[in-house]
């Protein structure tokens, strides 16, 4: 793991903003890929379904700020 933190610490950006902002170079679809499939989990596919059972539209209202996380996301990442 040391080797090939060496061998690769060249690729790296000189900050921690450079590294989780990618340099600012990831491609759209990469983020928003990823930030739509992190996403996923056992709520989304058991809890989700029996929150919008019993709770109705308003539960709408949490799967519409998951869409305008991806947007910021989209701009920020991208």
């Amino acid at each position: 793991m040391i080797a090939i933190g060496v061998i690769f610490k060249r690729f790296a950006g000189s900050s921690t903003s450079d590294y989780f902002r990618g340099g600012g170079k990831m491609l759209w679809w990469m983020v928003g890929s990823t930030a739509f499939m992190t996403q996923f989990s056992a709520w989304t596919f058991t809890g989700a379904a029996g929150k919008a059972f019993t709770d109705g539209f308003p539960i709408m209202v949490v799967f519409m700020a998951n869409a305008f996380g991806f947007l910021l996301s989209w701009l920020f990442f991208s």
